[in-house]
């Protein structure tokens, strides 16, 4: 867990300078799953996304985007006999997520301007849920705990994102992103999740001043 923090303070050291931005942001994921040779019916299930954004520019059009945030995942799989729907069983996992995106801003005449960004991830698994339904066991907690170490604490993957920023100050944004290796300690999982969330730069304090 300190190994993952070093590069967290480097950002927050980064994120001080002259020329950067952070900010906060926050929305929701569509999360789904793919499994190795098990080929179950499923179908997304919603999460929260929230957290920083921290821009660090290179030049007018390039900059470094990323930002630590927590991201829901999971899947929702297995019809259910006695609805006949895709909603048996449900897979919450809970993650804290760090983007490292290249990004690249269109020139615009306004101050209203469209960007691209796409890069590595990594995240952190601290906890997560299996609920399955009418069952009358509760549900599975703690999945990345040894007491039930079903899924990896450490993914990596890769993400595509793009975002409209309005004003200078804020905007929308979507994020596509995938895990390039397995996830699950037995199976080959992999997260699948489409993002959507809002995000708004602070403002500095020379920016106040003005």
């Amino acid at each position: 867990m300190r190994r993952l923090l070093i590069p967290f303070f480097l950002l927050l050291f980064f994120s001080a300078t002259a020329q950067s931005r952070i900010g906060i942001r926050g929305g929701l994921n569509a999360a789904s799953m793919t499994f190795g040779s098990f080929k179950p019916e499923k179908r997304p299930v919603t999460r929260i996304n929230i957290g920083t954004q921290i821009e660090i520019p290179f030049d007018e059009n390039w900059a470094l985007l990323t930002g630590p945030y927590y991201s829901g995942k999971g899947v929702i799989y297995a019809r259910s006999p006695s609805t006949n729907r895709v909603d048996s069983i449900t897979i919450r996992l809970n993650y804290i997520e760090l983007p490292i995106n290249i990004g690249y801003k269109f020139p615009a005449e306004k101050e209203n301007r469209f960007a691209i960004a796409a890069g590595p991830y990594i995240s952190y698994g601290f906890n997560g849920k299996i609920i399955t339904r009418g069952s009358p066991r509760p549900p599975t907690t703690h999945l990345h705990k040894k007491e039930t170490d079903q899924f990896k604490r450490l993914e990596l993957g890769f993400n595509f994102t793009s975002l409209y920023e309005i004003k200078d100050r804020y905007g929308v944004r979507v994020d596509l992103s995938k895990s390039l290796f397995t996830i699950h300690r037995a199976d080959k999982n992999k997260n699948i999740v489409a993002g959507f969330s809002f995000f708004w730069y602070l403002k500095k304090k020379r920016d106040i001043e003005k």
